[in-house]
């Protein structure tokens, strides 16, 4: 049983990881809260009217804006496939050369435009006989230090649109490593 309903005017926006989760979720971002004397704690989601989930509200943080999930919109379309032509093996004196690719298709299937936030990694090696470098980034910000790929796009209503990236991992040949 709720103690009071508030309605919240929100933006909205997809959030995308394919390496991990194949779905996209829907995520309502609303400023001006701070005045509706809210508890942190589990909260019931409406969204256009239909119970959506719970969600939990951590209020523990200041902040000015308050992210709240609304769970996996399957309108989003999201898929991770690795290239299979990229994936050649060079081996020049005592080391190899790993080319890898992905390439993410993203595809709004909803009636309206979408924004979409799809993020992907490459790896990153802690032993200095393992080199790692990204080749091709596809238009993604890179943060360095962990290797992160962050695309921010906006789909247009039944739009498809390709990212993707490489990367080559040089190695020992007779070290075993794990590429993905």
């Amino acid at each position: 049983m709720g103690v009071k309903n508030h309605s919240i005017a929100a933006t909205f926006k997809h959030y995308a990881t394919p390496k991990l989760e194949e779905d996209a979720f829907l995520y309502a971002r609303t400023t001006g809260w701070e005045g509706l004397n809210l508890l942190p704690g589990e909260a019931n989601v409406f969204f256009e009217g239909t119970f959506v989930g719970q969600s939990f509200l951590d209020l523990d943080q200041p902040r000015d804006t308050m992210d709240i999930s609304l769970g996996r919109d399957k309108g989003v379309v999201v898929e991770r496939v690795k290239r299979k032509a990229s994936n050649e093996k060079a081996v020049i004196g005592g080391s190899r050369t790993v080319t890898i690719g992905w390439d993410l298709t993203v595809r709004n299937t909803k009636g309206t435009g979408v924004d979409l936030e799809v993020r992907d990694q490459h790896p990153m090696s802690p032993q200095s006989e393992i080199e790692v470098k990204l080749t091709e980034k596809g238009d993604a910000v890179v943060n360095e230090n962990n290797g992160m790929l962050t695309w921010n796009i906006s789909l247009a209503s039944k739009e498809t649109r390709k990212l993707g990236f490489a990367y080559t991992v040089k190695h020992p040949k007779d070290m075993p490593v794990v590429l993905e």
